[in-house]
């Protein structure tokens, strides 16, 4: 997977004091607590689920350290799932990513639904076909009946480690992508079909040209490059 995703930096004003808060943005950059990946694209537009996107939320939160270790809590939103008579959508499957310059060991625990996920770690393997591929962490969920992870259902994972924060789980697949999830349940055109959606990471923004060409190459010769989350 590549580095994590961040959010673009906008010159909006070549003014010294335009100039010097943009750099110090660089310089100084603030840790983010949460980190939020909203899975709106599906990879058969013909064939999405029946709620409103995103169909899949997940949010990785800062936690309050447990004997001097990390903890980042991974909440699952199943909201936008659709149950009816006639339907019940669920999810089995769901991939995202770690950032690869964090070495340190990973330990987990899962808090909601306890003793119906099992979760796989390898780097860089796991996900459904192309190009939803490449993923580190697969959260693997029921697919009986009477422990499906449905609509407003809670999924809630402990990740812990060293130096582990929540933004280092906004890193993208070598196709761009942050996250995947396997729905099943459909409704149209047969209730048996299911659907791969994702969240599909921009591509790289480039940083706009300013009349001061001394802010521009100091940017240059820093070899920073910006990521723009799509907000849709």
């Amino acid at each position: 997977m590549k580095s994590p995703v961040f959010p673009r930096l906008a010159l909006a004003s070549c003014t010294p004091v335009g100039i010097a808060a943009a750099f110090l943005m660089i310089a100084s950059p603030a840790e983010a607590a949460v980190t939020t990946l909203q899975l709106d694209w599906t990879k058969d537009p013909s064939l999405t689920p029946g709620g409103s996107a995103p169909w899949i939320t997940a949010t990785f939160t800062d936690m309050a350290p447990v004997a001097g270790v990390n903890v980042v809590r991974l909440s699952l939103d199943t909201s936008n799932l659709v149950k009816s008579v006639d339907v019940e959508e669920f999810i089995t499957r769901f991939y995202f990513n770690l950032d690869p310059s964090f070495t340190n060991s990973v330990s987990w625990t899962v808090i909601n639904p306890a003793g119906f996920i099992t979760i796989d770690h390898d780097e860089d393997s796991l996900g459904g076909g192309q190009p939803l591929k490449g993923f580190d962490f697969e959260l693997a969920m029921p697919t009986k009946k009477a422990d499906r992870i449905i609509k407003n259902d809670p999924v809630i994972v402990d990740f812990k480690g060293i130096d582990l924060t929540a933004s280092l789980f906004e890193a993208v697949t070598d196709d761009d992508f942050l996250a995947a999830a396997h729905i099943q349940g459909l409704s149209e055109p047969d209730p048996r079909n299911s659907v791969w959606i994702g969240d599909l990471a921009p591509n790289i923004s480039p940083i706009p040209e300013t009349s001061s060409s001394l802010s521009v190459a100091m940017i240059l010769s820093a070899g920073l490059s910006f990521r723009a989350r799509r907000r849709r």
